[in-house]
């Protein structure tokens, strides 16, 4: 049999011989020449000649040797006839298509093989509908790969041949099901890595995901199980990744915090929604109430109704002001104010998430901050030595009594610039132990004559010159922000508590690990809140033994040792002072302080508050303990009754403490609706408007409201569908007045920057260049040698770019002198 086929464009003529094992098994038989053709077309291969291309047949390939056939009847025939493989096959009958649905998971989990449909239900003329399941292992692996993945490792599913199982679905009118199985399998074996979870399985682990319950729980139980089973199933094979997927594909990220996939998105949706957000600039606007803020510019303020009960309580004593990385992708920092309640514990009133924290940012964040909550005037402001930070406070809110720098943080500066000076390690050493010993010294004159002294010990050596230039330039200008003689009282002496909070933030709420989303930054943020409003509950309300209590317990312990006799009162300057235990020729000075306080760090026992004597030891004016020397000196009062009767007035301050204990947990709790609110987080898509949308829509809200109608049962779970469901508006909103800014796939390296996203890094890496080293070729030849052996001790976070950069400058110089 032969076929012309005329191309009209190259007027040739392409005479195609007819395959025999296509043409010649073929058993079709047609009325109309057009309808064989279509056959023809369709289900027999056709050559092609001169590039004339034809549409591909719909032809089945034997699994064991290379016979093809357009029939599937007769490929099965093929098996049974040439390689005399058994082909079984089964039939059954089911009373509706669900308990078909369940016969064929059954099925799969003893022949570990799934079966899929390449195609939908096609309806008959007798109004039956067909359905027919494939193997998954049958038919060819059609790669769309772009050379930037390897294939997975267990290879492609697919066989590159037709395996004969199959299962033909035929529903009648009535619902009944009747079923024709082909159970052999030929050309692969039953392999548990090509095998996908079953929707009963994923759906169990999605309700688990969903209950919150923790990857490692999940993966414990489902490995557990396996004990109990005599064969292993895929489902044991699971892994973290396993559990990631499933928990994308049913959108249980919310309760991670993200809203959209686009982390920009994300972030604009739950600032349009949150009460909490004093001030939110996005990358690529402008601020008209801020014009000094650039169009790559990035700024997020959050201060909670909590947080503004705490700061106007608490904010009149000590304010501390931090920033961190590491929090996110993008080099955003996170700033942190945070106050100190009656028990000394930080509380963090108000986080700006910016790209930068200069004096311009700050100056954004106090006036935000300024014009939401009325702010006292603090006793102590504590930062880094940055001026940004505190310049920006006394423009916004005034300056402060004492104005302080971390005393860990000048220790450890003091310790990185000590490495670099080129002396023996013992110099080093005795340097450190002065630059210590004039930090802790608490009289005024003596520190001054100490400074001075120092200074010229420095200048003489020429060693340590530069030393001397840093020192004066960063340090004795700034006297009264880091020696202990100008913060005696001030009730703080470390930024640890902010350090701490940043620790807890990052491993225990991100979980040790690095963060790349700001969403998922702002989530674990309000939790972290939500659990710090807890914690103001049960302190307030049954009670705390914090860190100060603990100290002032054990300082009580270690009082015992100090006899009456070692305590002398001076009635003229009305002031006590007790003999050190450590050094008996030494004295501390201890005066009256607030007599009527009524705070909560006190010592039941000698029934005094932190702030009713001071001490002159470093414990009790820097650390802000209660001290051992205030433990005698109330327990030698006590014994000797100088103290006047107060028993009405602690009755009396006990109604007041109460009533401000109530007075803040209903201002908290109202505040708590609001946390709430914020941590519900969902994704929706972008809507359409062609037909096929409408319809779907339709659809989808019919199942939505039949589910509600059929199970929703109680108020709680009407609730739990509200909270899931409030968050859908703004994101809708943020996400369709996004800029386009997705490009088309370019053949570019995957390290480019990029516009997907608004959000993007804005700093630039600092390396050092050649620049730094512009000198004349006669002061090379002379540091030559200094320059490269000081090298060697050259250590910051950028010492093997610069090592590279100093050994080819040296091996330019050589070759050049």
């Amino acid at each position: 049999m032969r076929q012309l086929y005329a191309n009209p464009d190259q007027a040739v003529v392409v005479i195609v011989e007819v395959v025999d094992n296509f043409f010649a098994s073929c058993v079709h038989s047609y009325t109309s020449k057009a309808v064989l053709k279509k056959h023809i077309r369709v289900n027999h291969v056709i050559p092609s000649t001169n590039n004339i291309s034809r549409r591909k047949a719909n032809v089945s390939y034997c699994s064991v040797c290379q016979f093809s056939s357009c029939s599937f009847d007769i490929l099965v025939s093929h098996y049974i006839d040439h390689h005399e493989i058994d082909i079984k096959t089964e039939n059954y009958n089911f009373d509706n298509y669900d308990n078909f649905l369940t016969w064929k998971e059954d099925e799969e989990k003893r022949c570990k093989n799934r079966y899929v449909k390449k195609y939908g239900a096609r309806a008959t003329i007798k109004g039956c509908k067909r359905i027919i399941y494939y193997c998954h292992r049958s038919g060819f692996y059609k790669s769309k790969n772009t050379g930037k993945r390897h294939l997975k490792v267990q290879g492609s599913r697919k066989i590159g041949k037709y395996c004969p199982s199959r299962i033909f679905l035929k529903i009648k009118e009535n619902g009944e099901v009747s079923v024709k199985y082909i159970v052999s399998h030929v050309g692969h074996n039953a392999d548990l890595c090509h095998i996908n979870l079953s929707t009963k399985e994923r759906r169990n682990l999605a309700s688990k995901i969903a209950l919150r319950i923790p990857f490692e729980s999940i993966l414990d139980e489902v490995r557990n199980s396996a004990c109990n089973e005599k064969e292993i199933r895929r489902l044991h094979l699971i892994t973290r990744q396993d559990l990631r997927n499933i928990e994308k594909c049913f959108n249980l990220t919310s309760f991670r915090g993200i809203r959209h996939k686009n982390d920009a998105t994300s972030v604009d949706s739950w600032a349009r929604e949150s009460e909490a957000v004093l001030f939110y600039k996005p990358q690529g606007t402008l601020n008209k109430d801020f014009p000094e803020l650039r169009n790559d510019d990035f700024i997020l303020i959050i201060m909670n109704e909590s947080q503004k009960v705490v700061l106007e309580k608490y904010g009149k004593d000590c304010v501390c002001l931090d920033s961190t990385h590491s929090v996110n992708q993008y080099a955003f920092e996170l700033t942190t104010l945070l106050v100190l309640d009656e028990l000394h514990q930080g509380f963090p009133c108000s986080f700006m998430i910016s790209n930068k924290t200069n004096e311009t940012f700050m100056s954004i964040f106090f006036k935000c901050i300024k014009s939401n909550v009325s702010v006292q005037k603090p006793k102590t402001f504590m930062s880094d030595m940055a001026e940004s930070f505190y310049n920006a406070w006394k423009a916004e809110m005034g300056p402060v009594n004492f104005r302080l720098f971390c005393a860990w943080h000048v220790d450890q500066a003091w310790r990185k610039q000590i490495k670099k000076i080129p002396v023996s390690f013992e110099i080093k050493k005795d340097i450190y132990k002065k630059l210590i010993i004039l930090m802790q010294e608490t009289d005024e004159n003596t520190f001054l004559k100490m400074v001075e002294n120092f200074l010229i010990l420095l200048k003489c050596d020429n060693q340590l010159a530069e030393f001397a230039k840093y020192f004066e330039a960063n340090y004795v200008k700034n006297i009264k922000c880091w020696a202990y003689c100008y913060r005696m009282h001030s009730g703080l002496n470390t930024n640890m508590h902010l350090e701490r909070m940043h620790r807890t933030l990052k491993y225990i709420y991100l979980r040790g690990k690095k963060n790349k989303r700001i969403d998922t930054c702002i989530f674990s943020l309000m939790n972290f809140i939500r659990d710090k409003v807890f914690d103001r509950f049960i302190s307030l309300n049954i009670g705390k033994v914090t860190t100060k209590i603990s100290i002032s317990r054990k300082r009580h312990k270690e009082s015992l040792k100090i006899a009456d006799n070692d305590i002398f009162y001076f009635e003229r300057d009305n002031k006590w002072s007790v003999k050190s235990t450590n050094n008996p020729n030494s004295f501390y000075d201890i005066i009256p302080g607030n007599q009527n306080c009524d705070c909560r760090l006190e010592c039941s026992d000698c029934r005094i508050c932190i702030h009713k004597y001071l001490c002159s030891c470093i414990d009790s004016s820097i650390k802000w303990n209660i001290c051992k020397h205030v433990h005698a000196l109330a327990r030698y009062i006590n014994s000797k009754n100088c103290q006047e009767s107060v028993t009405e007035t602690e009755n009396n301050n006990l109604e007041i403490v109460c009533s401000e204990k109530l007075i803040e947990s209903e201002m908290l709790l109202t505040s708590l609706n609001e946390l709430q609110h914020s941590q519900i987080l969902t994704s929706t898509s972008r809507s359409s408007q062609n037909e096929e949308f409408q319809e779907a829509k339709k659809k989808y809200l019919l199942d939505l409201t039949q589910y509600i109608e059929q199970n929703i049962n109680t108020p709680e779970e009407l609730s739990l569908v509200k909270k899931i469901t409030q968050p859908i508006k703004p994101t809708i909103e943020a996400f369709q007045q996004q800029p386009v800014l997705l490009p088309k796939p370019t053949n570019e390296p995957a390290n480019k920057i990029i516009i997907p996203q608004r959000l993007y890094k804005t700093k630039k890496k600092s390396y050092l260049g050649w620049e730094v080293f512009k000198l004349t070729p006669c002061i090379y030849y002379c540091i030559n040698n200094t320059l490269f052996l000081s090298l060697l001790e050259y250590e910051d976070k950028y010492a093997k770019k610069k090592r590279r950069h100093i050994l080819t400058l040296t091996a330019r110089l050589s070759a050049d002198l």
